[in-house]
Formats: structure tokens, sequence, C-alpha cells
């Protein structure tokens, strides 16, 4: 597949598609670390018993967390933005 191919697709997908407004961003300061891999996706929330506005994720390769990683900071900044959000709303 080449990318002329993917430009032709996705064309052809919003030339009649009604655009929806996305979902509003779980609010609140629960963060997940987890893996990529998308088949996860329909297991996450039910195996932590989370409902869909209840906490967020940050995805790594391998679910991995390390103390000098990017992704530590990644999560530190997402759960001060959103435990700022969840005081704004409330």
């Amino acid at each position: 597949m080449f990318p002329d191919d993917i430009v032709e697709r996705n064309r052809a997908y919003t030339s009649d598609r009604v655009p929806e407004p996305l979902p509003p961003a779980p609010v609140g300061p629960l963060g997940i670390v987890t893996c990529y891999d998308p088949r996860l996706d329909p297991l996450l929330r039910p195996a932590l018993g989370l409902a869909e506005d209840e906490g967020f994720f940050v995805r790594t390769a391998g679910a991995l967390l390390r103390l000098d990683d990017r992704t530590l900071r990644v999560l530190a900044v997402a759960v001060c933005w959103r435990t700022s959000a969840e005081r704004r709303t409330a």
C-alpha cells in the first residue's frame, strides 16, 4: 500500500461522513501506564473496574516506566493538568 492509496481511502471515508465531536476527556488524577497494544483496549477498563470517564491511559512500549524516562514526566504533567481541570469544573 502506498501513501496515495491511503490518502484516497481517507478521502472516500471522509466524503460522506458527518463530523462528530470527540467525547469529553476524562477528568481526574488517575493515570494508568499501559502498553501500546490496541488489543488491550476492550479489556483495560473492565479489568480495572473503571468507567469511561475515570482515568486516562499513557501508552508506552511494554508499559515500561523508568524514573529517568519521558513517560514519567508526561504522566506527572497529565495528572497535574487533569487535577487542575477537575478543580475548575467543580
